[in-house]
């Protein structure tokens, strides 16, 4: 996966095309062509390919192949779909973090939350990403490729629909659900890490619920 360096020239062309998918400058169903991008942003194909690599990572586009990309069309079936996937996935890999034993996961699991928590900023987009980073833990660290990253996607996928992301979740809760995540493995409890992954999945069920989908 691209590894999000900030301030660099893939990053500012990354944010800058978020804004204006978010604006809706830039529709669902439109293509992104590199060339065109290249030339509209002064900079050469490889930023502007690593900024498509990371909208299709946190859900905004689909990959057409042959490095051809689309924004993505959202229909709540996708959403459901997704938020449905999340769950389960997110279960899946706590139960195998769990079952190898808290220290092969927790080390991982604290530096993320101990990132997000000290980031010092509040529902924005470098905040909610740190907090998905706490819940894609289990899928990078428990060894089983099968697990797909699920909460990456659901933010670019919201702010494609709603314009927003990062008001899925308020900072209160979703410093408590890491602190809950955090004491679950600390007392090897699957069933405070499943109330804590029900809490999440409320969360992004609660946010849907709140929206009205764009017209296609």
């Amino acid at each position: 996966m691209p590894t999000i360096v900030r301030d660099s020239i893939s990053q500012q062309v990354y944010e800058d095309l978020v804004v204006r998918i978010r604006n809706r400058e830039i529709l669902p169903g439109t293509r992104l062509v590199v060339n065109t991008l290249r030339d509209e942003y002064n900079v050469s194909s490889t930023p502007i390919r690593d900024a498509l690599s990371l909208l299709y990572r946190y859900g905004f586009v689909e990959n057409l192949g042959n490095s051809r990309y689309a924004v993505i069309t959202v229909t709540r079936k996708l959403v459901e779909d997704l938020i449905e996937w999340n769950y389960h996935m997110t279960l899946l890999g706590i139960q195998i973090s769990l079952a190898r034993g808290k220290d092969y996961t927790y080390c991982h699991l604290k530096e993320a939350v101990d990132a997000f928590l000290s980031c010092g900023e509040e529902n924005t987009p470098l905040s909610v990403r740190l907090y998905a980073d706490v819940w894609n833990t289990f899928v990078d660290y428990t060894g089983n490729e099968c697990i797909a990253r699920m909460a990456d996607p659901l933010m670019g996928v919201f702010a494609v629909a709603f314009g927003d992301y990062t008001e899925v979740f308020s900072h209160e809760s979703s410093v408590q659900m890491c602190r809950d995540l955090l004491r679950a493995f600390e007392e090897n409890n699957m069933d405070l890490a499943v109330q804590a992954v029900e809490q999440v999945n409320e969360c992004f069920r609660a946010y849907v619920e709140r929206h009205t989908f764009p017209s296609l």
